[in-house]
């Protein structure tokens, strides 16, 4: 059917927005490189010849903004006067059936793909680089390819007989390049404690890179942009702020977080 179009009426797509689901919020973000509330301030501040160019220039929007899935779904009645047993419990993959089915399926886009999805280059080649907007870009990517962090966490579970509170950017690695997979605030935690141990910090540095490394878990990067937001903005005043303490040096203790947490934990 035709693109769905994202009418330049700020009163229209504020509640369109306040009807996005989680999920359908996460994809916004990834599609459009900012959050909805940032599009909202877009809207309500861009000259609309430079808005229809931004919208222009983003067609996934409308699919997601129009994104309904429970829309025009009837709720069947079930009826049975038989008791209830239950017989036993499976996980569906798709066309790949088996879970070991849909981990290989997952290696072989992911083959496919490195150099093609930019983002997924980064997680590979260059993860001291990496950013949210990455990050949510490579989930979109992977999501519409049928790969989702929770499918890939219960396939793991289901095939490997373990369960790992991995982060997506643990099964891509582990995947492509044979990476351990652990669960991500470990990895951050050991990365933190080896940054803190080489780079000579102060007490009052150490303290405020352990507190960045409990958003770093939470997030799945250590990005600049992320003290921007919640409490390093309210309590830090910001990146900027926070760089002052670490005497300009914060951008490159995060990118070395990054590229710590990836190395052989030997």
């Amino acid at each position: 059917r035709p693109e769905p179009e994202i009418g330049l009426d700020g009163v229209r797509l504020r509640r369109r927005v306040a009807r996005l689901s989680p999920q359908a919020a996460e994809q916004f973000a990834a599609a459009a490189g900012e959050t909805p509330a940032e599009t909202l301030a877009r809207v309500r501040t861009a000259e609309p010849a430079d808005l229809a160019a931004w919208v222009a220039a983003r067609p996934g929007l409308g699919r997601v903004l129009d994104w309904q899935p429970d829309a025009g779904r009837p709720v069947p009645l079930a009826v049975s006067f038989h008791p209830d047993a239950h017989l036993a419990t499976t996980i569906g993959y798709g066309a790949a059936g088996r879970p070991e089915d849909y981990l290989e399926a997952f290696g072989a886009f992911l083959r496919a793909n490195e150099n093609g999805l930019a983002a997924l280059s980064l997680v590979l080649r260059r993860p001291r680089d990496l950013t949210q907007a990455d990050l949510r870009a490579l989930a979109l990517a992977l999501q519409e390819a049928g790969f989702s962090e929770t499918a890939l966490r219960s396939a793991w579970r289901q095939a490997k007989q373990a369960d790992v509170a991995a982060k997506l950017i643990g099964f891509v690695r582990q995947a492509a390049l044979g990476d351990a997979l652990e669960p991500w605030a470990v990895r951050v935690q050991r990365a933190v404690e080896a940054v803190i141990k080489r780079a000579g910090l102060t007490p009052q540095q150490q303290q405020w890179l352990r507190r960045i490394g409990t958003q770093v878990a939470e997030i799945g990067v250590a990005d600049p942009a992320a003290l921007d937001q919640g409490q390093f903005r309210e309590a830090a005043g910001g990146f900027t702020r926070l760089d002052r303490v670490f005497g300009g040096r914060l951008a490159g203790l995060l990118g070395d977080i990054n590229e710590a947490a990836w190395k052989d934990s030997a």
